[in-house]
């Protein structure tokens, strides 16, 4: 999909700055989901902790 748009681009012979629509809702919408992942595994391994470190010890 990429290479189409650009494909295009270069042959209308036109310079364009291609972006979209609120980007910085998007990124403020990366960021929180990341931190969401995050909570959640951190969660799942402080909930577990001994059972995991039993389970590394015995590998």
């Amino acid at each position: 999909m990429k290479n189409i748009i650009k494909d295009i681009l270069d042959k209308s012979e036109k310079k364009t700055a291609v972006s979209y629509k609120d980007k910085e809702s998007r990124v403020s919408f990366d960021e929180t989901f990341g931190k969401q992942k995050m909570e959640i595994a951190s969660k799942i391994i402080a909930d577990n902790s001994i059972s995991l470190s039993k389970k590394l010890a015995t590998k």
